[in-house]
């Protein structure tokens, strides 16, 4: 098998295929991180795969922090839009109001309604038309609602941009950001860690050693008896041959 499969099954089948993914994240987005990690890597033995594996769901959780603020920025901008389109919209009703105010029929209320077709139907919800009610009335409950409507500020500049950006939240996720990118310092370092160790010996990888035979040392008593064996021998040696007198002295 080549290592290119043996690579592939291992993502398969390894610790890469239990992660769990929130709702709304792309299970695409992960493989091609996964994957792209695993060919950076390419993680030898099981202590290097955890090591990818961990190295991915820190990657991912930090750009899921990044995914969710940008989200976040995006709802608030939309707010932010409503809340000024309802400003200026509340605006045009409250300077619309007094017109109403004058109208003391139906035909005229309905006249009004028809010019100001934007806001004919809401204003028909808001003040419906009563037919057992005097007519005359009907212009100036709507002109009355209209005035009372309320209005939000418009946001703008400063405002604008306190509505968008929360400051604390903003440092505390910068925080956040910075737990994970310090772990993920950690987990290459530990990584590199392992490979240099791996190409400094070899024979880690092979998981084979070199058998080296060691002769057991001498016990001192052997050595001393061989000693007191050499200082005879020496001394035998080093005795002149016996002559025919010291023989027959001897005798």
């Amino acid at each position: 098998m080549s290592r290119k499969k043996s690579s592939a099954n291992a993502m398969k089948h390894g610790a890469y295929s239990k992660n769990v993914l929130l709702p709304g994240e792309s299970a695409r987005d992960w493989g091609d991180l996964k994957t792209r990690l695993w060919l950076e890597w390419a993680p030898d033995g099981p202590t290097e795969e955890l090591f990818v594996g961990q190295l991915a769901a820190l990657i991912w959780r930090r750009e899921r922090i990044e995914r969710y603020d940008q989200a976040e920025l995006e709802e608030s901008v939309k707010a932010v839009r409503l809340n000024n389109q309802a400003f200026k919209c509340r605006q045009e009703l409250h300077e619309i109001g007094p017109k109403f105010a004058q109208a003391k029929t139906f035909v005229s209320v309905e006249k009004l309604l028809r010019k100001h077709a934007y806001y004919a139907e809401a204003i028909r919800q808001w003040v419906p038309r009563s037919k057992e009610e005097d007519e005359a009335k009907w212009g100036p409950a709507i002109a009355e609602y209209l005035k009372n409507l309320p209005v939000q500020l418009l946001l703008k500049g400063p405002s604008e941009t306190r509505a968008l950006i929360d400051p604390i939240k903003i440092e505390r996720e910068a925080d956040r950001l910075d737990r994970i990118d310090e772990r993920i310092g950690q987990v290459i370092k530990r990584l590199m860690q392992i490979k240099t160790t791996k190409q400094l010996f070899p024979n880690l990888n092979g998981h084979s050693s070199k058998v080296i035979s060691v002769q057991p040392s001498a016990k001192p008593t052997d050595v001393l008896f061989r000693k007191e064996g050499r200082d005879r021998a020496k001394a035998v040696t080093a005795q002149p041959a016996p002559t025919a007198s010291t023989r027959r002295l001897n005798q």
